[in-house]
């Protein structure tokens, strides 16, 4: 069953024109040690809200792969060399460059090959 649209029914969302706005509340346990030693336990609450944009944006795009370690890599990279991140290290001043992407993409075998010597 395919749904195209749904309403959730909560006293903690609210739809307005341009939003759904939600309230969540997260119950947690706090821990604590008192002055004789003892450990104290007492509950806590934490009230967090969200609201989400209901306007469909015009453009979208869905890179696959992204979410992997050689999509991640790449998106860093470009992203670092866009705002000229730099580092130090022991050998001194750092910047990124494209070199990881390349030297990573293929893999060099060196082996023995009919007829050859392993190197």
């Amino acid at each position: 069953m395919l749904v195209d649209t749904f309403k959730v029914v909560s006293p903690n969302v609210r739809y307005t024109e341009d939003a759904i706005e939600s309230t969540y509340r997260y119950d947690s346990t706090r821990i604590s040690r008192n002055d004789a030693g003892e450990f104290e336990v007492a509950p806590t609450s934490s009230t967090y809200e969200f609201a989400v944009d209901r306007r469909v944006p015009k453009l979208g795009i869905m890179l696959v792969g992204l979410g992997g370690n050689n999509g991640t890599t790449v998106a860093a990279g470009i992203l670092a060399n866009k705002h000229g991140i730099t580092w130090m290290t022991k050998d001194g001043l750092k910047k990124p460059n494209y070199w990881g992407s390349l030297t990573q993409a293929a893999t060099v075998r060196l082996g023995n090959y009919e007829g050859e010597e392993a190197r």
